[in-house]
């Protein structure tokens, strides 16, 4: 008999801060983390876990604060891209 664990689906926060620090070449601080999900309104599901789509959000915030940018702008074209794709 096969014993199957299965995962409710996202990322746990600590699974996030790995993933962006991989991308953003340093640790990011929890602190950091929690300030930009606050900033962004990213909400946690059912399970208090994070969705593909909002690490997808979070690596384009830290490939954009690569370039030396800013996260107000960040959201700015946030917005701007949200409204042009809206139906």
């Amino acid at each position: 008999m096969t014993v199957y664990v299965l995962q409710p689906p996202g990322h746990s926060l600590k699974e996030l801060a790995w993933r962006l620090s991989r991308v953003r070449g340093r640790k990011v601080p929890d602190r950091t983390l929690r300030w930009w999900i606050e900033q962004l309104h990213i909400e946690p599901n059912a399970y208090g876990l994070y969705d593909d789509s909002d690490l997808a959000v979070l690596i384009s915030l830290v490939l954009f604060l690569k370039r030396c940018r800013s996260l107000a702008k960040f959201k700015t074209l946030l917005i701007q891209e949200l409204e042009t794709h809206a139906p």
